[in-house]
């Protein structure tokens, strides 16, 4: 038998898409139940005892945190992976509370949704049989005894260095932060819940302020998983290997040109790569920024060469590309996906970006 996996999905053909590609995935998974809202989802998680829930965050009647926040209350064992077409570390961070595993972002790609199955299934085969299971993770001695518990102030001197070197784009300077706030955590003043909390609080402040100002470092950091692995490592080495990657992230992505532009168009360009799913506007951008819309939109076409929303339609072509490649998604799914509700719109676009329309496009660069 397989994994015994319950999808909780408001939308039609997202949750059927998803069905689909669990099952291409293999007999090693095995779906049996959707459900169309957290209710539904309480009803048919008591009623089949799935082993994984699949569940949308943003859903009517009962959201998915709020249905997985019940069924913990309830006893409910099995593991959950929490689907948004946003990244939006609020969810994020309630999720990982509650134990989410994963943190998919749509469209849901064969590979991503196969990695992440997977990883549930290798715990729950390593947790066979274990009574421990249930319990948290134990920290190694060394670091228990070098650590006693207490709580001093949280060191909001150097976060405030790290975010001023991040709205800088200081790498030395972000590095040296990252540095002093790691000697901070292991100084002896923490205990290793203390640790965790403080360490997940600085990660979480600088990644949400990169998301806004440099979404390519963003994504290194979110792809390195380091908000998760914080709050479970285990022992002074794991967590020294933790802020190593949350290092490299920076270093990695720092080390190519970055975009020569002023502070408010950086903001522009950033909010469309980190919102390009969803409905964007010059209006809200130009807020964000502090000016009005018609100064940003003069000084975003003067910089970047376009116009705000030739910009958006152009990112969100370039984001269709590889899932037009890929085969899995239908061309208005695709549209849907980036963000363009209307699929003859999407082809139009598409064909003046590319030269190609998407099933042209779709066929000759098949993976």
């Amino acid at each position: 038998m397989g994994l015994r996996i319950l999808v909780v999905e408001d939308e039609i053909k997202p949750r059927e898409g998803l069905v689909r590609l669990i099952g291409k995935l293999g007999s090693e998974y095995e779906v049996v139940g959707q459900a169309r809202n957290g209710s539904e989802g309480l009803e048919m998680a008591a009623a089949l005892a799935p082993a994984l829930i699949l569940t949308d965050v943003k859903m009517p009647s009962m959201d998915g945190l709020e249905m997985i926040a019940a069924l913990r209350q309830s006893g409910c064992a099995a593991r959950f992976i929490l689907i948004s077409g946003y990244a939006d570390f609020e969810y994020a961070r309630r999720g990982i509370a509650l134990g989410v595993k994963e943190y998919l972002l749509k469209p849901i790609t064969k590979p991503m949704l196969e990695e992440a199955l997977g990883k549930v299934r290798d715990e729950l085969e390593r947790d066979s049989g274990k009574a421990e299971r249930l319990l948290p993770p134990v920290m190694h001695e060394d670091i228990v005894s070098r650590l006693p518990r207490g709580e001093p102030e949280y060191p909001q001197r150097i976060e405030a260095s790290a975010l001023e070197a991040v709205r800088g784009n200081d790498a030395d300077g972000l590095e040296a932060a990252v540095e002093d706030f790691y000697l901070y955590c292991v100084s002896g003043k923490y205990s290793p819940d203390g640790i965790s909390e403080i360490a997940h609080r600085f990660f979480f402040s600088v990644t949400n302020l990169m998301k806004e100002l440099d979404y390519s470092r963003f994504r290194a950091i979110i792809d390195r998983n380091v908000l998760d692995r914080v709050l479970h490592y285990r022992g002074v080495d794991e967590l020294h290997a933790v802020f190593n990657d949350f290092l490299a992230s920076i270093v990695q992505v720092s080390s190519a040109p970055s975009e020569p532009y002023s502070h408010p168009v950086r903001l522009a360009v950033n909010y469309i790569k980190s919102g390009y799913r969803g409905k964007l506007s010059l209006e809200d951008a130009a807020e964000m920024a502090g000016l009005s819309p018609e100064y940003l939109s003069k000084l975003f076409l003067k910089e970047t060469g376009r116009n705000f929303s030739t910009y958006v339609a152009e990112y969100r072509i370039e984001k269709s590309k590889p899932l037009l490649a890929a085969g899995e998604l239908k061309a208005y799914e695709v549209a849907a996906s980036v963000g363009i509700s209307d699929p003859q719109y999407f082809c139009r676009v598409f064909k003046k970006c590319t030269g190609l329309s998407p099933g042209e496009y779709a066929r000759l660069h098949a993976i």
